[in-house]
């Protein structure tokens, strides 16, 4: 049976990929095109791809087995010349064992790509994957790491996962194992609709356009400084749990509690050499204008002071009610 496994990268409009692909799924289908649901799998969650290839990175066979029978059992139930697709960008970034020491990474990660291979070796498989500009995917993906409790500033942040960024190694660890690879951008998919795009790329009329923006509008880069700096004090700030703090950098409060900011930008000439280190220092041309992102000590104490307000609003009382439920 024909695959088509989509691996990211993040930052390139995967959820709502997955989303799309999830509503469309029996429209897909008179096409001869095979989306399984991941929630069938994962407790019937409604947004569980990530899950599916995550699964191929745990050291419990238990759980790289059940992997292996499901999407077996997905073949067995497919019929003769349909073709499968599954999206789950974890697959960009995992290791096996899924925690390596930095100078293990990259063996962690052939690793767990040949794992994936032993997951669909009854299948003919291709590898997509959408590759970002690098200068606006750290920016993007640094935002996710700090909302998800990274605590350094961006120059560390783009040393503990420079791995991510070579996009050279990582397609040739996939097409090593896999044979298949088929490359496309994110501005390109960008321009003509996320789930338009791929499924065009692997052959296939998109049911629908993308009636959804694949994108939001990112917060003031203040705020994932400020968030970042709150992380850092772990046990030390006892306002709030992780998942307010970062549930207050994206609200409307946060918002509205600085003053507005110009255009600015995590990148400067001191990080430029990194993206050299790939031949890609013309990545940073889009953002030559704009300043360095800083946060004054007065900015994250006026911060501080609305998180501590936000704390007691209505929206962060309907929010806890809505985790507890």
């Amino acid at each position: 049976m024909k695959l088509f496994l989509h691996v990211g990268t993040h930052k390139t409009g995967s959820t709502h990929l997955q989303i799309y692909l999830r509503r469309y799924a029996s429209e897909l289908a008179t096409q001869g095109l095979v989306y399984p649901d991941p929630a069938d799998w994962f407790g019937g969650k409604p947004q569980t791809a990530q899950h599916m290839l995550t699964a191929a990175a745990s050291q419990k066979k238990n759980r790289f087995d059940a992997c292996r029978r499901r999407v077996d059992q997905a073949r067995l139930d497919a019929r003769p010349g349909e073709t499968m697709l599954i999206s789950s960008e974890p697959a960009w970034r995992r290791t096996f064992p899924d925690i390596c020491p930095p100078d293990a990474l990259w063996e962690g990660r052939r690793r767990y790509v040949r794992r994936l291979k032993r997951v669909f070796a009854r299948f003919d498989s291709t590898v997509v994957i959408c590759l970002r500009n690098r200068a606006t995917f750290g920016e993007s993906h640094y935002g996710s790491a700090v909302k998800s409790g990274y605590a350094k500033g961006f120059e560390d942040y783009l040393e503990d996962h420079a791995f991510m960024f070579d996009y050279d190694r990582q397609t040739a660890l996939f097409q090593k194992a896999f044979g298949d690879v088929l490359t496309y951008t994110y501005e390109e998919a960008a321009r003509e609709g996320v789930s338009e795009t791929l499924l065009r790329k692997i052959g296939f009329e998109p049911p629908a356009p993308d009636d959804r923006p694949p994108t939001r509008r990112s917060p003031d880069r203040r705020l994932f400084l400020w968030l970042a700096r709150r992380n850092a004090l772990a046990g030390e700030d006892r306002a709030g749990t992780r998942s307010e703090r970062t549930a207050f950098s994206i609200s409307r409060t946060a918002a509205t509690a600085l003053p507005d900011d110009e255009p600015s930008t995590f990148w400067s000439e001191r990080t430029r050499p990194f993206l050299e280190r790939f031949g890609d220092g013309a990545a940073m041309d889009g953002l030559v204008g704009r300043r360095l992102a800083s946060l004054s000590d007065a900015e994250h104490g006026v911060l501080d002071a609305a998180f501590e307000e936000w704390l007691v609003s209505d929206e962060a009382k309907r929010r806890r009610a809505r985790v507890a439920a």
